[in-house]
């Protein structure tokens, strides 16, 4: 079951805006203009239903998706998206059959990438297309300005039923605030390009900048530029609140079970909340096997009635807790909002990601599956 009826069934769920991800990537195109924008799809849209989100991009016109991994490729193929799907992640041999057969094109990385690639697409009679990634400062994968680098780089160029159309880098410090080893790998990118077009590498679209280059620095957008975060509107960079992305995705739960408890009552695994008066708890169907991060637990709080509400002790894999003492009306049923806003507060990606300590990709993408999704019009219950 998908959609209203599983949503109703399990009494927590997902909305997902396919509004606010068209806005964002219109706000997007707009902030790099002469670029192309490649909507990033991976890790199933960050946790918001990589074939619906997909969709909807390709209906917005955007010509070229990416995603990490040949399975998720395959999933938005069998779902029916012609668009061109680019697979960001390290590929093994063993998955170049099928990237060749149904149309993906594969990033290629590093000496011996293209052999598996080349004889793939010879065997199907067809010519593959492919990225080829470059080291300039992330540390994690691309061809190095080296002598292996530049051999495989020269072979890769000749190498029968493999196609390069794209070349691509990716920024490790565009996010902070110091530019400076952003605008190093922008300068480095740029001239080992120049150097691959003395060797025959001409007429390929270039590609640095993901979110955050694309917001922050201009000189990194090239031909196309690869947002990810942004386009589901938690972008946790310095000065990104003020660009107008909208969050695409709000996390909410109906009020299962309320109980009053005298003071001194503990909740949850370890006592950790002792309620310091008369308390009324609240149980939410939402754990952490859904994605709600445990140490939520510790500082977080849901919306109930437009009051934000202390969560009360720690995340369970299927449950949490809240208190809702000052709540006034708190009833079954009740609509709680763990990610989103209503009345006139809110809960943000990015808010939980700082007091979890980690990143609003991170609190995004933890949303499984086993939380249903609703669309747009799939909203109203």
């Amino acid at each position: 079951m998908i959609g209203s009826e599983a949503a109703r069934l399990r009494g927590a769920w997902a909305e997902v805006s396919l509004a606010n991800l068209r806005h964002n990537l219109r706000l997007a195109r707009g902030m790099a203009p002469g670029s192309e924008v490649i909507g990033v799809v991976k890790a199933d849209a960050y946790g918001h239903g990589a074939v619906e989100v997909s969709k909807a991009l390709v209906a917005e016109g955007a010509r070229r998706l990416a995603v990490a991994t040949v399975q998720e490729g395959l999933e938005l193929r069998e779902a029916g998206v012609s668009a061109e799907i680019i697979v960001l992640g390290m590929v093994l041999p063993e998955g170049a059959p099928e990237a060749v057969e149904r149309g993906l094109t594969l990033v290629l990385s590093k000496p011996g990438d293209g052999e598996s690639l080349s004889r793939a697409a010879v065997r199907r009679g067809v010519t593959a297309k492919a990225f080829v990634a470059l080291e300039t400062g992330m540390g994690r994968e691309g061809f190095m300005a080296d002598e292996d680098g530049w051999a495989a780089l020269r072979r890769l160029r000749h190498m029968p039923g493999v196609s390069v159309t794209g070349i691509m880098s990716h920024m490790a410090c565009a996010d902070g605030a110091d530019l400076s080893h952003a605008r190093g790998q922008t300068e480095r990118f740029r001239l080992f390009v120049e150097e691959l077009h003395k060797i025959g590498y001409n007429g390929i679209i270039r590609s640095l900048a993901a979110s955050a280059g694309m917001a922050r620095l201009p000189e990194s957008h090239f031909e196309a530029v690869r947002p990810g975060v942004v386009l589901y509107g938690c972008p946790g960079f310095a000065g990104a609140d003020a660009l107008g992305f909208r969050p695409v995705m709000s996390v909410k739960a109906k009020i299962a079970s309320l109980r009053r408890v005298p003071a001194g009552f503990t909740v949850s695994y370890g006592a950790d909340f002792v309620a310091e008066r008369e308390s009324l708890i609240g149980v939410l169907p939402l754990g952490y096997a859904d994605g709600l991060d445990r140490r939520w637990g510790a500082a977080g709080a849901v919306i109930v009635r437009g009051r934000l509400a202390p969560v009360a002790g720690r995340i369970c894999m299927d449950m949490c807790m809240a208190d809702l003492t000052d709540v006034p009306g708190a009833g079954l049923g009740d609509e709680a909002v763990v990610i989103g806003s209503q009345g006139g507060e809110s809960v943000t990606a990015v808010g939980m990601a700082e007091k979890t300590g980690t990143i609003s990709h991170e609190v995004l993408c933890a949303f499984g599956r086993r939380l249903p999704r609703l669309y747009d019009s799939q909203n109203e219950r």
